[in-house]
């Protein structure tokens, strides 16, 4: 096989072209593209190697595929999970600090599972070349391990983030600007405790590049996805208590402001009720999925358009 005929091969396998040219460009030492590169070209760049180099790196390819059953469910699905995704990549990028600049930064991703691939592919081909070169290590962590804790750890976090509203633009809003006020008044800040949480500030630190915004001029389902990924991956780009203390914060935050706002216009009212009738008032209220003032406003807003219809 030529190597013209090898490349053509290769147009639409976009993921076995990443590996072969991110595999060589290291391997090689070569100088990666000075100008941005699309995916849907690359497999141009590969002209620049020898056609043995190419036969058996793709050999290589066969064998340290990474292969894992949440890339099948991810691949399988035509809407892929992006929040998922994206928290997988920043786990990677940040957890394999390493290998940040493996990936080279000329290459234009506009598919976050392609690049989650391609990543997972290399990582799991230098972790066993580090084997062969090290065969003292007792112990090495497995590349399809790490993915299994990340995916555990998503859980739990996935649970802790259900009080955002992901279809709520006001409340997505709220809480960039939130973020974006509470970085800067730290970073400004002249007080000498803030100045030793402003050391920490810059800590707010991510090996991703290729990271949702937290922007309030983007569509709604972009704003989500930066605002979800602040809060998944907030525990790996910064120290943990900065991450706890900053998510009660916000969350409680929001919690004063949504009770303002719910409250205003309105005013406190005491009233005695025999206890059969507060009874009958809580299985309402239970019916109706409401609190027990919504649905004493309720009761009293049906009464009095009953009454202005006589």
């Amino acid at each position: 096989m030529g190597v013209h005929t090898l490349i053509s091969s290769l147009k639409t396998d976009y993921r076995k072209t990443l590996f072969l040219y991110t595999v060589l460009v290291n391997k090689k030492h070569k100088t990666e593209a000075h100008h941005s590169v699309n995916i849907e070209d690359l497999h141009q760049e590969l002209y620049l190697f020898q056609i043995d180099d190419l036969k058996t790196t793709l050999e290589m390819y066969k064998k340290y595929k990474f292969n894992h059953t949440i890339l099948d469910q991810l691949g399988g699905n035509k809407r892929s999970d992006g929040r998922l995704v994206h928290y997988l990549l920043s786990c990677c990028y940040n957890s394999y600090t390493y290998y940040k600049t493996y990936i080279p930064e000329s290459l234009i991703f506009t598919d976050p599972l392609l690049h989650l691939q391609a990543l997972l592919d290399y990582i799991n081909y230098e972790s066993y070349i580090s084997i062969k070169k090290k065969p003292s290590f007792s112990k090495v962590e497995k590349t399809d391990n790490e993915v299994d804790f990340f995916l555990n750890k998503y859980n739990s976090i996935f649970n802790s983030n259900q009080w955002i509203n992901n279809k709520d633009d006001d409340q997505l809003n709220w809480i960039i600007n939130y973020i974006k006020s509470y970085i800067d008044r730290n970073l400004s800040t002249t007080n000498v405790t803030d100045r030793m949480l402003q050391k920490r500030i810059s800590e707010f630190k991510d090996s991703y590049r290729s990271k949702p915004s937290l922007n309030v001029g983007l569509e709604l389902k972009e704003k989500a996805l930066g605002v979800m990924y602040f809060f998944d991956t907030l525990h790996m780009t910064t120290k943990p208590e900065i991450a706890e203390n900053l998510n009660l914060k916000i969350r409680k935050a929001y919690s004063q402001r949504k009770y303002r706002n719910e409250s205003e216009g309105k005013s406190s009212s005491n009233y005695m009720l025999r206890a059969e009738v507060k009874e009958k008032l809580k299985e309402l209220a239970k019916a109706e999925r409401l609190k027990l003032n919504e649905t004493i406003e309720l009761l009293i807003e049906e009464a009095h358009k009953k009454l202005k219809t006589k």
